[in-house]
């Protein structure tokens, strides 16, 4: 068996072929920390490929921490099929979706399995820039946070929440205790948005990064 800690096999071209080897050889790789597969076009078909190695070992321990998968055409299907791992798997810490086209029902069932994970047993950072998910996905993912106790870091820039989305993240902000650093730059937020999210400032004692560039201040 391997000793390899990390794999980084950004923009290969490996596609959903490619991937479903990627995770077959995961089996066999149980040091392995690290996996880079951004700008693959893995699509849905490579992403039920990797779940599926998480949970078919779903009682057998993992040293993966680290999972990038952004720009990967994932799509919802695709997200839905990542979001599985997030109820059986106890090791990973770094989740990267961004640019994959997920759109609500995607960012509900990431909504959901972050709600289900476990105090210390979870993702700590989650990244989920340049989607679709608008103020809807925004909501539900901003209710989960407000019970989720291990993401500190969130990315949610360009994904167009505007203003409803922004009263989502201030009431997430006013009752979350963990989150840290917060990305929520180039989302389409108008006056009133802004207003909620810097009255939330005035209880949230944790926060110590928030990126609210590329708005309409």
């Amino acid at each position: 068996r391997s000793g390899i800690k990390s794999i980084d096999l950004g923009f290969c071209e490996i596609g959903k072929a490619g991937c479903e080897c990627i995770a077959e050889a995961l089996t066999s790789l149980p040091s392995l920390s690290s996996l880079d597969l951004v700008g693959n076009r893995i699509g849905a078909y490579g992403a039920e490929a990797l779940a599926k190695v998480f949970l078919e070992s779903r009682h057998s321990n993992t040293s993966l921490t680290s999972l990038n998968l952004r720009d990967n055409h994932l799509g919802d299907q695709g997200a839905i099929q990542i979001s599985k791992i997030l109820y059986v798997n106890t090791s990973l810490r770094s989740l990267n979706l961004s640019d994959n086209e997920i759109l609500l029902e995607g960012a509900q069932s990431i909504a959901k399995g972050i709600e289900f994970q476990h105090e210390n047993q979870g993702v700590e950072r989650l990244f989920l820039s340049c989607n679709n998910i608008k103020y809807q996905g925004c909501r539900m993912l901003c209710n989960a946070l407000c019970r989720n106790k291990t993401v500190r870091t969130l990315d949610l820039s360009s994904n167009h929440v505007g203003d409803l989305g922004a009263r989502s993240i201030a009431d997430m902000m006013s009752m979350n205790a963990f989150l840290t650093s917060l990305d929520i730059s180039n989302n389409d937020f108008q006056g009133a948005g802004l207003t909620q999210i810097s009255k939330s400032l005035n209880v949230n004692k944790t926060m110590t990064f928030l990126d609210i560039s590329n708005n309409n201040l």
